[in-house]
């Protein structure tokens, strides 16, 4: 096999490991005084009719009675109403996971998703890590890498403890030129126990076979890959995401490679650490061919 062919296959293998006024009067009458005259007989005077006068009734002048002005009723000034301060509405927090899924480290929910980029051994990628779908006893991961590689995996759950069944049953694994389609023959242990503490130790055992196709070539494969890790301690790491508390996990790999007739062994080790609510934050895996750095850019709860 060409050392090219062998690298991809290890580029593979290493990538599967990984909300508002006045008035007035008229005058009074003036009375008749009688005279004296010489004894006489008198006349009899012819009486003077007196005329009677009818009193004048006074006319009262118009009072002006002053027309009193309207009175104005004040308007209240418009209350202005207090226009409440808008309420932000907090974005909701996704489901919980199934209580079979739930692992402090590694949060599992719907549209969660973590931001890796990937540096080493020729290879400067960048790959968005997501939550699909998640059921009674387990969940679906998608990895898109920028390069156009996709991985797509899924995960047992019992009681918190997470088993990474990738490739799983017919998933596929695409890269440019290259695509491998795999059904798994067997699966032990599991990927990641729900008593994670330091001094804790685990593996897993996973057979996959299936095809790979390049160009126009396609060959039978299978693999076969041992892990085994050991929680070592809680250590503060720093990556563009941020700065956590995390626990540093150690682990070896064993994979056989074999492609027609020919068996190739890929041995590594890594080094990864994992925060509570997070995830997986960093991790450097190293093999004979050279060292791959993982770390975290940015995620979303």
């Amino acid at each position: 096999m060409k050392s090219a062919q062998r690298m991809t296959i290890l580029l593979i293998v290493l990538a599967l490991l990984l909300g508002a006024c006045g008035g007035g009067g008229q005058p009074a009458p003036t009375a008749a005084v009688a005279q004296n005259t010489p004894a006489a007989v008198p006349a009899t005077p012819e009486p003077t009719p007196t005329a009677t006068q009818e009193p004048a009734t006074p006319t009262p002048a118009p009072t002006n009675t002053p027309t009193s002005a309207p009175t104005a009723t004040p308007t209240p000034e418009p209350t202005a109403t207090p226009t409440p301060e808008p309420t932000a509405t907090p974005t909701p927090e996704p489901p919980a996971a199934p209580s079979a899924c739930n692992n402090p480290y590694l949060p599992v929910a719907v549209g969660r998703q973590w931001v890796y980029q990937i540096t080493g051994m020729g290879t400067n990628n960048r790959f968005t890590r997501s939550i699909t779908a998640v059921t009674e006893n387990g969940f679906k991961d998608r990895d898109e890498f920028d390069v156009g590689t996709v991985r797509e995996g899924e995960w047992r759950c019992e009681n918190g403890n997470l088993t990474a069944l990738t490739p799983s049953s017919q998933a596929a694994v695409s890269i440019p030129e290259v695509r491998f389609t795999f059904t798994v023959e067997s699966n032990e242990g599991v990927t990641l126990p729900a008593d994670l503490a330091p001094g804790k130790t685990w593996s897993q055992r996973i057979i996959y076979s299936g095809r790979q196709t390049m160009g126009d070539l396609t060959m039978d494969t299978r693999n076969d890959l041992t892990t085994s890790c050991k929680a070592v301690r809680e250590e503060q790491v720093t990556v563009p995401a941020g700065t956590f508390t995390a626990l540093r996990v150690e682990c070896t790999y064993a994979m056989r490679i074999t492609v027609q007739s020919l068996t190739i062994p890929v041995d590594s080790t890594s080094v990864g650490w994992w925060a509570k609510n997070v995830g997986w934050l960093k991790s450097t895996d190293q093999t004979d061919q050279g060292t791959v750095e993982t770390v975290l850019l940015e995620y979303s709860q």
